[in-house]
């Protein structure tokens, strides 16, 4: 099956008219099993509120939304997430997550709770695939390990003395030192790159944060190495744990 892309927290969604009647299908079992309190109700209180002049409009209130995270190729079993949002004038973020296996069963629907650590992860590892994360869950799959390493690139510039520093807070990357925080999906903690050469220089030439850099030729492409968690953000963008600047790729990038 494919047809299947990811928000950036995780849920799936479909890219066609075909497989977006699949994630229906699952939503309605959820639903479902709502009805009959297995899991929590979805809900949506958020109104857009006006909260001044320089910050204009913001979504404030709470909800709680169904996300299809994976689900069996005849739709009967599904690992979905129960998330749980607020908003306020600081923006929307996350405040929990359930996750739960749906089992379609006869005209009912069974449900037992998943592991939240092992399902966030199985989700991620599953990409844009189906099947995969259930089968993790289910002992039929391995779980990749968090300690392997991936490669990738980063975006950085220089401060007035030569050294590389962060775009965004001006923090040190120098070559080889590997830094450490934990990736979160809800923008909040961990270290962005990309996976592709391709993708961090799309980056460089359409968001803001690098053009005053992008623009004095100051903009330098670091080649990385990433491990421990990971979420995939928009645009090709991940966010993880450990990151470690190996090489100057490209200087300035454009």
């Amino acid at each position: 099956m494919t047809a299947f892309t990811r928000t950036p927290f995780g849920e799936l969604v479909g890219q066609n008219e075909q497989v977006r009647a699949i994630l229906s299908q699952a939503k309605a079992l959820a639903s479902q099993a709502a009805a009959k309190r297995k899991i929590p109700t979805a809900h949506d209180g958020m109104q857009w509120e006006r909260i001044n002049s320089r910050i204009g409009n913001k979504k404030i209130g709470s909800a709680l939304h169904h996300e299809i995270y994976d689900l069996s190729a005849d739709g009967r079993h599904v690992l979905l997430c129960c998330r749980s949002v607020e908003g306020s004038k600081y923006g929307i973020k996350t405040t929990s997550k359930q996750y739960f296996i749906l089992h379609k069963h006869g005209t009912g629907v069974r449900v037992e709770e998943a592991n939240k650590n092992i399902a966030a992860k199985a989700a991620k590892q599953a990409g844009d695939g189906i099947g995969l994360a259930l089968d993790i869950l289910a002992g039929k799959a391995k779980l990749t390990s968090n300690a392997e390493i991936r490669k990738g690139f980063k975006i950085v510039t220089r401060d007035d003395m030569g050294n590389l520093v962060s775009v965004w807070d001006g923090s040190a990357w120098p070559i080889g030192k590997r830094r450490g925080e934990k990736a979160t999906d809800t923008h909040d903690g961990g270290f962005y790159y990309y996976r592709t050469v391709e993708q961090a220089i799309e980056a460089a030439r359409c968001k803001g944060v690098f053009q005053p850099a992008m623009h004095e030729q100051l903009l330098v492409l670091l080649e990385v190495e990433a491990s421990g968690t990971e979420y995939s953000l928009s645009d090709g963008k991940l966010c993880t744990t450990y990151l470690k600047p190996l090489a100057v790729v490209a200087e300035p990038i454009l």
